[in-house]
Formats: C-alpha cells, sequence, structure tokens
C-alpha cells in the first residue's frame, strides 16, 4: 500500500489553511520579486 496520496491530501490541507494569509501573500510576492520573504509582520 503506497502512502502517496495521503502525503498529497496532506500537503493539499497545508496549502489551503494558508490561503488568504499575509504570509502567503508575503511569500508569493517575495518569490516574485526575488527577495527573501519577511514573514509574521503585523
Amino acid at each position: 500500500m503506497s502512502t502517496e496520496p495521503l502525503l498529497v491530501t496532506k500537503r493539499a490541507d497545508g496549502v489551503d489553511a494558508t490561503r488568504g494569509t499575509r504570509d502567503r501573500r508575503e511569500g508569493i510576492m517575495a518569490f516574485l520579486e526575488k527577495r527573501r520573504p519577511v514573514f509574521n509582520q503585523p
């Protein structure tokens, strides 16, 4: 029995948990701007 489907599901859950957060937005913008992200800012 493969655990791969379970890992894919868990990863998707983690991605969904960050949807709409400031940290997610910061991570995406930092990636696009090719810089290090600064997380946990008020």
